[in-house]
């Protein structure tokens, strides 16, 4: 019997699967969701069989504690940390690491082990996940890569993990061969569509640049202006699907307001409190919107905002038209609301959004 079939047994046949709960506990520090501790625990309180209560309660002690902390804990916990992100990204990159970097880069160790590479790469995840804090929806691509599969959003197309049959067989027919070597085209098109997913490499922001502008602009992007400054030297750690879909967001709203139709797409770098800064800029210029603050974030540009959450600082600089007079606002980050917009002195005729990763 399998793990992932294995079944606790009592009295006329009572059982609860527990697959789930033994890998959570195999990877610990990993937040199970809520509702799955409430339903496993509140499933074994109705066994009719005391030794099995007991038994269950015994088996998965650290794991019902561990969990029931997480989940208080889970209220008051930002969704992820812009810092945090290229400190745990940086693991698949790692030259000196022997876990989750060899489940995307060919072993250089020897011969690869796939049961070994696997409790390392998962001690490595378990312990990333004790010390930092990145998004849910990155973290469950990175679980998902660990295990059955994960998906790219803006695609909606699904990938295989690591504990699929497809993985499982090539290393058990093939031992001591890394995936990435071997001919199975499957399994070597979900490690490289994982690696995009979650690094901008050199050359590519171009590319998505590119395939972004004709699903925005689509036949009326010969009418527009747009410039790509500098976009080819950038290379930094990210959820490339989450910044895909804000990039969207507001290149959707620039063409809805925009008179001048010329817009420029910025990549720079720059060092702020001693952390190394990747700037996405995408500016639209010589444009004024005639409307207060708060009526500029909402709609696309908020679900923008949504999407940046726990990937990088978002700040908006533009000059506003209104009540006959002419003033720049600037909305500094992500965690300040709509009415602490700073008035600024000097007046910029460009609307600029700029997206600012921390980068390692």
């Amino acid at each position: 019997m399998t793990n992932e079939q294995e079944h606790v047994l009592g009295d006329k046949n009572e059982k609860i699967d527990v697959s789930n709960i033994q890998f959570a506990q195999s990877v610990e520090g990993f937040t199970m969701n809520p509702r799955v501790v409430n339903f496993f625990c509140d499933s074994i309180s109705k066994f009719k069989s005391q030794k099995l209560h007991k038994k269950l309660e015994n088996k998965f002690e650290n794991f019902i504690l561990h969990s029931k902390e997480e989940t208080v804990s889970e209220a008051v916990k930002p969704n992820g940390n812009p810092k945090h992100i290229s400190l745990f990204l940086g693991a698949f990159n790692d030259r000196g690491g022997l876990g989750l970097k060899y489940l995307t880069h060919r072993f250089e160790k020897g011969r690869f082990d796939y049961n070994a590479r696997m409790a390392a790469a998962l001690s490595q995840y378990k312990e990333l996940n004790r010390v930092y804090n990145i998004p849910k929806l990155l973290n469950g691509k990175i679980h998902g890569f660990l295990n059955n599969k994960f998906v790219v959003y803006n695609t909606g197309n699904e990938y295989d993990g690591w504990r699929t049959d497809h993985f499982k067989s090539f290393c058990n027919s093939n031992p001591g061969i890394h995936p990435v070597d071997g001919n199975n085209e499957v399994i070597k098109r979900s490690i490289q569509k994982f690696k995009d997913n979650i690094k901008i490499r050199r050359n590519r922001l171009p590319v998505i640049c590119d395939w972004i502008l004709k699903k925005v602009f689509a036949d009326d992007l010969e009418d527009w202006d747009i410039k790509l400054v500098n976009l080819e030297s950038a290379q930094f750690f990210t959820d490339v699907d989450q910044v895909v879909t804000a990039i969207i967001l507001i290149l959707k709203t620039m063409k809805s307001y925009s008179q001048k139709k010329d817009i420029t797409i910025k990549f720079l770098r720059c060092k702020e409190d001693g952390y190394r800064i990747r700037v996405i800029e995408l500016i639209c210029h010589n444009e004024s919107i005639n409307s207060y603050p708060d009526d500029l974030f909402g709609g696309d540009i908020n679900n923008a905002i949504n999407a940046l959450e726990g990937i990088c600082t978002y700040e908006f600089l533009a000059t506003l038209c209104f009540e006959e007079t002419v003033r720049t606002y600037k909305y500094p980050d992500l965690l300040l609301s709509k009415k602490e917009y700073e008035k600024l002195d000097d007046v910029s005729p460009d609307i600029v959004h700029k997206l600012k990763f921390y980068s390692i």
